[in-house]
C-alpha cells in the first residue's frame, strides 16, 4: 500500500497521490472509466472518513490491481492517502470508533485489516474467495463478521487475527449482515429470513423464519444495536426488537432502500434511497422526521 504521514500530522506533505498511479501493463482498457464509491464509514470521533472505490471500465475486460481505499479527513476535506493493490472493487468498508482499525474486502480477495491512523497493513483473514462482500467492525475493534462462503458467516478477531468460529445458515444463502457497535448482537440477512446471533459465542438470539419458497420481506439493508434491528426490503421497513423478538412496526416508504442505519441509542433510523435521498424516522413510530 501507499504510505501516509504519521497521523495526526497533517501538515507533513502526502506520499499517497490523489489518484492511483496505474502500471503501464494494467491500463488496457479502452472506454470510459467510472469511479464508484461502494461503501464509506466513519470514526466516532468524525474526523477520519474511509471510503472503498471500484472502478469499471466497458469494452474491455483487462482491468488490473488498481482497485482502492481513501483515506480523508473530515474537518478539512483533504486526502490523506490511499490504499493499493485489491485485484476487484473494494465492495466493504468498516471502522472501529478510534479508526486503529480499518477491514476493507474486494471480491476474490482476503479480508484486509489495516491500521488506519498509519495506513499500515496488519493482517489478512479468510480465504481467497468471492463470497467475502461484506465486512464490520465492532466499536471496540475486537470483532469483525463476514461472509465467507455462499451460507457461512465468519468470525474473527482481527487485532491477534485469531479466528472465532463460524455460523452456519445451513440451506439458506448470506445477503448481508449487520454488527452492533457494541459488539454484542450480529444479524444477518439470508435470501429468506433475518437471524440475530451472539458473535463472541456463535448462538442464535432471534429467528425470524421466512417461507421457503422465499418471499417479498426478505432483507436487503441491515441495522443493529443492543436492542433493536431494522431491516429494508424494497420499500418496506422491518424494526424488531431483540430481547422478544417483537415487530415493533411495519412501514412503507416512497422508494427502494439500499441502505440503513440505526442511531447507537435507538431512537432514530437512517435510510437511503436510489434517488440519492436519505431520510430519518423515529424508529418506535416509523413517523418521518425529515428527509
Amino acid at each position: 500500500p501507499n504510505q501516509t504521514p504519521p497521523w495526526p500530522d497533517r501538515s507533513a506533505p502526502l506520499l499517497a497521490p490523489s489518484e492511483p498511479v496505474l502500471p503501464a501493463d494494467a491500463a488496457c482498457w479502452t472506454g470510459p472509466i467510472v469511479n464508484k464509491v461502494h461503501s464509506v464509514a466513519l470514526s466516532a470521533a468524525a474526523d477520519l472518513l474511509v471510503s472503498g472505490h471500484g472502478r469499471h471500465a466497458w469494452g474491455d475486460d483487462c482491468i488490473g490491481d488498481y482497485e482502492f481505499v481513501k483515506l480523508w479527513d473530515t474537518r478539512t476535506g483533504r486526502q490523506l492517502g490511499t490504499l493499493l493493490g485489491y485485484p476487484f472493487p473494494v465492495t466493504s468498508v468498516a471502522l472501529s470508533a478510534s479508526a486503529d482499525i480499518l477491514a476493507s474486502v474486494s471480491d476474490d480477495a482476503q479480508i484486509v485489516v489495516w491500521d488506519a491512523r498509519t495506513a499500515r497493513p496488519l493482517h489478512l483473514l479468510g480465504e481467497r474467495s468471492y463470497r467475502h462482500n461484506r465486512v464490520a467492525v465492532s466499536a471496540g475493534g475486537d470483532i469483525l463478521a463476514s461472509p465467507e462462503d455462499a451460507t457461512m458467516v465468519g468470525i474473527w478477531n482481527p487485532r491477534t487475527a485469531g479466528k472465532l468460529h463460524s455460523i452456519d445458515l445451513e440451506w439458506r444463502e448470506v445477503k448481508t449482515l449487520a454488527l452492533s457497535p457494541s459488539g454484542d448482537h450480529l444479524a444477518i440477512a439470508s435470501e429468506y429470513d433475518l437471524s440475530v446471533w451472539d458473535p463472541a459465542t456463535g448462538t442464535l438470539r432471534l429467528d425470524l423464519q421466512g417461507s421457503p419458497e422465499g418471499d417479498s420481506d426478505k432483507p436487503e439493508a441491515l441495522s443493529v444495536t443492543s436492542d433493536l434491528v431494522a431491516a429494508a426490503s424494497g420499500d418496506n421497513l422491518f424494526v424488531f426488537e431483540i430481547r422478544t423478538g417483537d415487530r415493533i412496526g411495519t412501514w412503507r416508504t416512497t422508494g427502494e432502500v439500499y441502505a440503513l442505519s440505526l442511531s447507537q441509542q435507538g431512537d432514530l433510523l437512517a435510510g437511503g434511497f436510489q434517488d440519492g435521498a436519505v431520510s430519518v424516522w423515529s424508529a418506535r413510530t416509523g413517523a418521518l422526521i425529515h428527509t
